[in-house]
């Protein structure tokens, strides 16, 4: 009697990862603009407007204006993150 045996396939979970990896894409994307847009532009802008009313605080507005300066380099790194093993899911 000879039995056969499946021996390197894949059953049933293509779907399920390239359904994952989608996931996983949306998020990375949302991340880097929740992170790059909202967490470090327009907090940043709103830290330099808080420092400037009362009286000027010389350190928090030039915290306000790295966090503006970097919030592309953050908000793709944030983004990057997780798009990337998204897309080695999907392939």
């Amino acid at each position: 009697m000879i039995i056969k045996r499946d021996v390197g396939r894949k059953k049933g979970g293509k779907q399920m990862k390239t359904i994952l990896g989608l996931v996983l894409i949306v998020l990375g994307v949302l991340l880097g603009f929740y992170v790059g847009a909202y967490l470090m532009f327009f907090k940043g802008i709103v830290q330099i407007v808080q420092n400037i009313t009362p009286q000027v605080n010389a350190v928090g507005i030039s915290l306000g204006a790295l966090r503006i300066v970097f919030a592309t380099l953050l908000g793709w790194v944030c983004a990057i993150i997780l798009i990337l093993p998204g897309v080695k899911l999907i392939d």
